[in-house]
């Protein structure tokens, strides 16, 4: 029951972030900043970090193809980061304490390697001219921001649906 519950509200998140889109500002003062709500990837990478990496491939990988499909028209970029970053950090989790600030940085660091990868990708292509500069000023730091916000947020409420939801396999693998 529980289970099905972590991937309604991982899909909720995922709704939740084209939402949330249309209420932040564009601009803070005289900067115009772009915010990028990664709320389903926070969620993905807080079960990679508390259950392992099989489940963090799996949930990277579904909810990179719904990102690719919903969002973009590169079907890939982001199914690939998702689940690289997923792997990387349920393989990573094993060597960490399980609290709040290690999930924090785990998180923030996942996200800003996300956003590398899909910039790299996107500049290597040409689908993006933006400067190295601007894309870090004005779209990866507001970004890292923001997800790191609610990443706190969410901690400790999804730490008590992931601990109801009794996966199989308690060990992380």
């Amino acid at each position: 029951m529980y289970k099905f519950l972590l991937a309604f509200v991982v899909l909720i998140l995922f709704m939740m972030e084209s939402t949330v889109t249309e209420w932040l500002p564009g601009a803070f003062g005289e900067q115009d900043w772009l915010v990028i709500p990664h709320f389903s990837l926070v969620a993905v990478f807080l079960l990679a970090f508390k259950q392992g990496r099989s489940l963090g491939i799996l949930y990277g990988i579904s909810m990179g193809l719904l990102y690719d499909v919903y969002y973009t028209g590169l079907i890939g970029i982001y199914a690939f980061s998702y689940t690289l970053m997923a792997y990387m950090i349920g393989v990573w989790s094993k060597y960490f304490q399980d609290t709040l600030i290690v999930a924090l940085i785990v998180c923030t660091a996942g996200i800003a390697a996300v956003e590398w990868i899909t910039y790299g990708v996107l500049l290597f292509i040409g689908f993006t001219s933006d400067p190295l500069q601007a894309f870090a000023y004005v779209r990866l730091l507001p970004t890292l921001v923001f997800n790191a916000i609610f990443c706190i947020i969410l901690y400790k409420p999804f730490e008590y649906l992931i601990a109801k939801a009794e996966f199989a396999d308690p060990i992380k693998n």
